[in-house]
């Protein structure tokens, strides 16, 4: 028999197969993603838009001051320097009257060179703000200019239109009315509603739509790779684990000894002149032999303990918390027993012979090489010294008398 190398103690898929991608996870979490970044994008863009449109309409409202309520109230001279105080008190009672509601908070006029000549707010009057420069290109280029700012702890949009007279080239200077940027940012807020009803309507359909489609298509996967891994962990003829699982079922008693501190016993077995059956009665018969002994091998088992075919008509068993040789050969008496009853094989009525081989942990090795070494001499020897029908080898000491290794 067959040794294998020393376990390694990492590996967790003894099988190798590759577990089936998870697709409605996967397809659920890209998917989530990518409407996610797609829908922020569009959310920008559609607030955007929406801020843009508020955003024109003050500037409109501006212009509309400008040039149908304060047309032709305003003078040059309103834009030269300071306003006299009467001339203030006039401007005062226009914008008092015409200028100021809704959101308009407050009027100011600009010299050419960005100085505050008239303001709604007196205290201004004479000062350059930090403005001045918007409000001197907005002279320069002829076109109204806009600015998002804070006036006395409030957020507001200033718009700077140029004011021209009749008779002058160049505007005699700018007018500048902020106007509460609140209205503005519910606007924009407005618009990510229905964006956000079209999302949901879009995750709704494509969840109703594509997740049962991916389940039943995972489900399939998942199907077919456990068969695969079946076949790839599974003797394909007993369904007794095979030799790739078997020694994965060893490491793992191995650790669970470690961690618990007892012991458990390993029992090779095989057939006695099992080549006899093939040749005499085919193939056919020895493969319907090995069928019938792995049921009964799986009867006498416990469920904690691991049953597995080596190949051949050699098996294995890993006997968890059997740690002496009298646990061990309690088991051992029981398989006999099973295995002693004739096997009635396509007409024929067989009586089997098998051969044991017993090691304990971690009396007779402390890792699987040495274990199965250890059973493997054990059952080589049985089948020289066939003991009280067993079939386990008498080496030496009263133990060893009954069948295990010493």
């Amino acid at each position: 028999m067959l040794l294998p190398k020393r376990l390694t103690r990492s590996h967790t898929n003894p099988s190798g197969v590759q577990r089936p991608p998870r697709l409605v996870l996967r397809f659920a979490l890209s998917t989530a993603v990518l409407l996610s970044i797609g829908a922020f994008v569009i959310l920008i863009v559609v607030r955007e838009h929406a801020i843009s449109q508020a955003e024109s309409a003050a500037v409109f409202h501006s212009r509309f001051v400008v040039r149908s309520v304060l047309g032709d109230r305003l003078r040059p001279s309103d834009f030269a320097g300071p306003t006299a105080k009467d001339r203030a008190q006039a401007l005062d009672s226009v914008a008092e009257a015409d200028v100021l509601y809704g959101d308009t908070v407050s009027l100011e006029l600009y010299s050419p060179g960005g100085r505050i000549t008239y303001a709604t707010n007196h205290r201004l009057v004479g000062t350059t703000p930090g403005d001045a420069a918007q409000a001197r290109g907005t002279l320069g280029s002829g076109n109204v200019g806009k600015a998002v700012e804070m006036l006395n702890g409030r957020k507001v949009l200033k718009v700077f239109v140029p004011v021209p007279f009749v008779g002058s080239e160049e505007p005699a200077g700018v007018l500048a009315l902020a106007q509460d940027y609140q209205p503005i940012a519910r606007a924009g807020r407005r618009g990510l509603l229905p964006v956000l009803g079209v999302l949901q309507l879009v995750l709704l359909t494509l969840y109703l739509s594509l997740f049962p489609l991916l389940r039943r298509v995972t489900a399939r996967l998942r199907g077919q790779v456990e068969q695969i891994e079946k076949l790839a962990l599974y003797d394909a003829l007993t369904g007794l684990a095979n030799r790739r699982l078997f020694h994965d079922r060893l490491e793992q008693a191995f650790l669970a000894s470690q961690r618990s501190g007892a012991g458990f016993s390993l029992m090779l077995l095989d057939l006695d002149r099992f080549k006899d059956i093939n040749d005499t009665l085919g193939h056919q018969a020895g493969d319907a032999v090995l069928e019938h002994l792995s049921e009964r091998l799986r009867s006498v088992a416990r469920a904690s303990d691991t049953v597995a075919r080596l190949g051949g008509d050699e098996f294995a068993l890993v006997l968890q918390g059997a740690q002496d040789g009298a646990s061990a050969l309690f088991v051992a008496e029981r398989i006999r027993r099973a295995l002693a009853e004739p096997f009635d094989i396509h007409g024929h009525t067989l009586k089997l012979e098998t051969s044991i081989g017993i090691a304990l942990f971690p009396r007779h090795g402390d890792d699987a090489e040495q274990l199965l070494k250890r059973a493997d001499i054990a059952l080589y020897t049985s089948k020289d010294s066939n003991v009280d029908g067993l079939g386990l080898v008498a080496q030496s000491g009263q133990e060893a008398r009954r069948g295990v290794a010493s």
